[in-house]
């Protein structure tokens, strides 16, 4: 009686630590922070966290759909390069700037729709097809853009989007936040995102009850697509220009941002809000703390391989949790 009661504490124990372990961290993150670096809680800091947030946070909002699905998406990143670059080649040959910026997301709609319509009615393996489309897309930015950056000249409505402000707040911080907060309310109050958790959590039942499961997928990388664009707007903007390495291992950040959030990777389970959002957090907050203390920029690479190995195993140890929990 000892032994199971023992047992039932530590699986309890467990669950709640998979489960709130990492709000847990996230503020332990924030306390040795503030007491190891007298920079890291400053107000200049923090908006300086957010704004980098943006582009990643978008980025990772229509991702969180995809997976949640049980889905994937790799090439995110080179789709927000891609974007990115054909926009600067339309300002630069003479393109009103505003056509370019929706020329940029165009291209994003149009990557996912092309990943979409070849994971329904190809029914090739979302991994293979995206991971085929990041190397097609990296290739065509180098072949048009060489290897050097592509800079705009100074346009108003770019430098709005990157430096502007609507009274004290960022323009950068509340596009985030729109798409943040729009990507949360289409997963818990539309008929689209209860489809998406539907399928994600079992896809014959999903069919069984009559939820089209072609459409909502095809939707579902549409958006994946939208998003990856409007990101790279984003950093265009940001950056004065782009080089064809933009957006580069963003797909594994992003990837990382979303299990790190709680969203299971074989989908059916997680948010938006509160999820991927304190997800992005962690992880700049992690890599703006090592800035602070000077640390060396390779380390960078080592830190977001470390948290995506981290998020996964997590992941799998929810699963696990879960299965015994039945049993």
């Amino acid at each position: 009686m000892t032994t199971r009661t023992n047992s039932n504490i530590l699986s309890k124990f467990s669950r709640i630590l998979l489960s709130y372990g990492f709000y847990v961290a996230f503020v332990i993150l924030i306390i040795v922070y503030t007491f190891t670096g007298s920079r890291f809680l400053t107000l200049t800091n923090l908006l300086n966290i957010l704004i980098q947030a943006s582009p990643l946070l978008i980025l990772c909002t229509g991702l969180t759909l995809t997976i949640l699905m049980g889905g994937i998406d790799v090439s995110i990143g080179s789709t927000a390069g891609a974007a990115a670059g054909v926009g600067i080649l339309l300002i630069n040959r003479g393109i009103d700037p505003v056509i370019a910026m929706i020329a940029m997301i165009l291209v994003g709609i149009l990557v996912g729709a092309f990943n979409g319509l070849i994971i329904v009615k190809v029914g090739l393996n979302p991994l293979i097809t995206t991971l085929a489309m990041l190397f097609i897309l990296k290739g065509i930015s180098y072949y048009f853009m060489g290897i050097g950056a592509q800079k705009y000249p100074n346009d108003k409505t770019l430098a709005f989007l990157a430096n502007g402000y609507l009274g004290p707040i960022p323009v950068t911080i509340l596009i985030f936040i729109v798409f943040i907060v729009a990507g949360q309310l289409i997963l818990s109050r539309t008929i689209f995102g209860r489809h998406i958790m539907a399928i994600g959590s079992n896809e014959e039942a999903a069919r069984l009850t009559g939820i089209v499961i072609g459409k909502t997928k095809f939707l579902a990388y549409l958006v994946c697509g939208f998003t990856a664009g409007f990101a790279g707007l984003m950093w265009a903007s940001r950056f004065g220009g782009t080089n064809p390495g933009l957006g580069a291992g963003m797909e594994f950040v992003a990837i990382s941002v979303v299990i790190l959030g709680g969203t299971k990777l074989a989908g059916g389970e997680g948010s938006i809000i509160p999820g991927t959002l304190f997800g992005a957090l962690m992880i700049l907050m992690i890599e703006n703390g090592l800035i602070l203390s000077n640390a060396n920029i390779y380390l960078f690479p080592v830190v977001r391989g470390g948290v995506l190995f981290l998020a996964i195993m997590v992941d799998s140890f929810k699963a696990r949790s879960k299965t015994f929990s039945l049993q």
